[in-house]
C-alpha cells in the first residue's frame, strides 16, 4: 500500500512542477522576469507593472 502512495506522490509533484512551469512561461511571456524567484518574491512583482525589454 505504501508503494501505491509513493508513486501517486510523484506524478502528483510531477503534474505540480508542469503546472508552475507553465505558469512562469505565462508570466514571461506577458513581460515579467519570474525565473528563479521565490514565490514571496514573485508577489512582489506582480504587484507592479512588467519591465520594458531594453532596445538593443
Amino acid at each position: 500500500m505504501s508503494d501505491e502512495r509513493v508513486a501517486l506522490r510523484k506524478t502528483k509533484q510531477a503534474a505540480l512542477a508542469l503546472l508552475k512551469d507553465a505558469a512562469l512561461t505565462a508570466l514571461e511571456r506577458r513581460g515579467y522576469d519570474v525565473r528563479g524567484k521565490t514565490t514571496s518574491q514573485i508577489r512582489e512583482v506582480l504587484r507592479h507593472h512588467p519591465t520594458k525589454p531594453k532596445a538593443a
